[in-house]
């Protein structure tokens, strides 16, 4: 089986696991047809939408450098192979 597929593999098996974890959540149907919403449900959700965003850049800075180290990695793989040695670069 290739790396790809490993991975593919891995990530669905992962998913899988979660979501059969999960038990049936629980929906307050009343608080969301009602309409009166209090200060501090506001204020929570902005401050998680600002946290999400603001993790944003970090994690595309961390994606960015792992493909940069892995496209590191294959040059290195396919020299090796090409010229024939075991010396390392």
């Amino acid at each position: 089986m290739s790396r790809c597929m490993r991975v593919v593999f891995a990530a669905f098996l992962l998913s899988l696991i979660l979501l059969t974890g999960c038990q049936r959540p629980v929906i307050d149907t009343e608080k969301i047809v009602r309409s009166d919403t209090d200060l501090p449900e506001i204020v929570g959700i902005i401050a998680g939408f600002g946290t999400t965003f603001a993790a944003f850049p970090d994690f595309l800075a961390m994606m960015r450098g792992a493909y940069a180290y892995f496209l590191r990695k294959e040059t290195e793989k396919s020299v090796t192979a090409a010229t024939g040695s075991k010396s390392r670069l």
